[in-house]
């Protein structure tokens, strides 16, 4: 097949596994992903593969294999960069901290966080940097951090204002 329609078919099959996560079947989504990847991998597509690698880390993470899900991250972070990305994936960053959270690494998420909010902003993702603000003011609180989660938990109220993003609102309020 041309690599155009390699390509394709790689990008049909990732988003094939992005939905069947959401709905779901992991066994199915890891299996669309492993495919996807492999073809990704032929083409020599490492921003490619480093975004199925950041899907295929969720699935880890939700299965409880910390380190798989980490070491899915790690390879899909040195993709981005052999693919010349100045930045990685604000959800690349998003899927540390939960992993983080999973294994009671509260500072380190934070970091996560951060950077995911950073990355979410430098590249105009407002809806993905309110949700990682509130998802920081959430640990803030875990924390005990209460001031802390209530500044983050505003800047994530006002940007979803500001979209009109009402779903959103209702999580904030939660």
């Amino acid at each position: 097949q041309a690599p155009a329609t390699l390509h394709l078919k790689a990008t049909a099959l990732l988003r094939l596994g992005i939905v069947l996560n959401r709905t779901g079947r992991p066994n199915d989504s890891d299996a669309a992903y492993a495919e996807a990847e492999q073809i990704a991998r032929d083409l020599d597509d490492p921003d490619l593969v480093g975004l199925i690698l950041v899907n295929r880390a969720y699935i880890a993470e939700g299965r409880s294999q910390f380190d798989l899900a980490r070491e899915h991250l790690m390879r899909a972070l040195s993709a981005f960069q052999k693919a010349g990305r100045p930045v990685a994936p604000g959800n690349l960053y998003a899927a540390l901290a939960n992993i983080d959270i999973d294994q009671g690494r509260l500072e380190d998420a934070d970091r996560s966080y951060a950077r995911a909010i950073e990355t979410f902003r430098r590249v105009g993702d407002r809806r993905n940097e309110a949700m990682m603000l509130n998802n920081q003011g959430l640990l803030k609180r875990e924390q005990g951090q209460l001031d802390d989660a209530e500044a983050l938990h505003k800047a994530s109220r006002e940007i979803r204002e500001e979209l009109g993003d009402r779903q959103g609102l209702g999580r904030v309020d939660d």
